[in-house]
């Protein structure tokens, strides 16, 4: 309404000077009108086909060049119609007719609208897309992307249903009640999918998890992470196992993640010496045997605790801390701590340290028999 009211005063003005002809006919006004908006489609099309380019390539992101290689046609249809609309003002025509015709060219406006929002959000979900397939390593970019593009086209194509029918005088109230319902049956129909969906989501998001990670779930399952899916992530196990888990159950869960915060982990081997055994001899002897392991790390440097004194000797820990390079697999781990117990055994053995097994010692006493 104020674009109309601006348009009435400018032809006022234009009625007062020297070249109030051309206003004066009301056919040739409205071709002028339009003629102009033509005019102004077409240069705002060379505008982003040539102006823009240039603007665009200064930023960090492709994102705005192809927003504006994706809008440039329909914006310019835009501004045609928006000079059609205006060049209908002073035709004075009948009041059905411009209440149709003003009907029908907002009806094809929201139709580009429409078309311009779903474009647009098409190249955002793509841009993002990028992003998350590098950070993740996982398929489910491969699953969530498209199913992000079916659904905000739906969602933007219902939007612009209502839009249509708001225009045309239907009453949308009780369309949008019912879409609303239809929404929270299939919303319940769905449910654990959708929580599986979006616990895929949360696990990639929050980076607590990614492919190749070694991982420990609380229900027992443990081994790496080969894929995160769009409803559930694969684990492969020790035994060559493939363990699939909902990601609703694993993002629920408790996880070890052996590889975070880094690629550092410790391993511990218990083991006991006969009582007798010079503590200190002892630990020095076993300390010496760690060096020269293949995945150790001396800082933190490997130790060795007194824990307490058993039933049948003094028991031992030994910390050894090491850590992952590319090709480690996850029996890296458990083979780490086998040559750590090996390397303790035979320095042991060959220091003449006892390790004691379980004995007892029986006291029998003699009693002499009353006569």
């Amino acid at each position: 309404m104020e674009m109309i009211q601006g348009y009435l005063a400018i032809t006022e003005i234009l009625q007062n000077s020297s070249v109030g002809f051309l206003v004066v006919n009301k056919w040739l006004h409205a071709g002028l009108i339009f003629l102009g908006f033509f005019i102004l489609s077409k240069a705002a099309c060379w505008i982003m086909h040539h102006i823009s380019p240039l603007l665009t390539s200064k930023t960090k992101t492709s994102i705005d060049d192809l927003i504006v290689e994706k809008i440039k046609i329909p914006m310019s249809w835009l501004i045609i119609l928006l000079g059609i609309y205006i060049s209908l003002v002073p035709l004075s025509l009948p009041e059905k007719v411009n209440i149709v015709l003003d009907d029908v060219i907002l009806s094809i406006v929201v139709i580009f609208v429409t078309f311009i929002v779903i474009k647009t959000t098409d190249v955002l979900i793509d841009a993002w897309g990028k992003d998350f397939a590098v950070k993740t390593r996982s398929s489910i970019d491969n699953a969530l992307i498209p199913l992000f593009h079916k659904s905000s086209k739906v969602l933007f194509f219902i939007l612009g249903i209502v839009a249509l029918l708001k225009v045309w005088n239907f009453n949308v109230t009780s369309l949008l009640a019912g879409i609303g319902i239809a929404g929270m049956v299939l919303g319940l129909a769905l449910k654990d999918s959708l929580a599986n969906i979006f616990g895929g989501i949360s696990i990639v998001i929050d980076k607590s998890l990614k492919v190749g990670d070694k991982v420990k779930i609380n229900t027992g399952e443990q081994g790496i992470i080969e894929d995160i899916g769009l409803r559930s992530t694969k684990i492969r196990g020790y035994d060559n196992e493939l363990v699939i888990v909902p990601n609703n159950v694993l993002a629920n869960n408790v996880i070890t993640n052996f590889s975070l915060p880094d690629l550092s982990n410790r391993v511990g081997v218990k083991f006991s010496v006969e009582y007798g055994s010079d503590v200190e001899k002892t630990k020095k002897v076993v300390l010496r045997s760690l060096q020269g392991m293949k995945h150790i790390v001396h800082n933190p440097k490997p130790q060795v605790i007194l824990t307490g004194m058993a039933d049948s000797g003094l028991n031992f820990v030994t910390f050894v801390w090491f850590t992952w390079d590319k090709e480690s697999t996850i029996d890296d781990r458990y083979n780490v701590q086998e040559e750590a117990t090996q390397r303790i055994y035979e320095a042991l053995n060959k220091a003449k340290i006892g390790i004691p097994f379980p004995t007892r010692k029986v006291y029998m006493e003699k009693v002499k028999k009353k006569r």
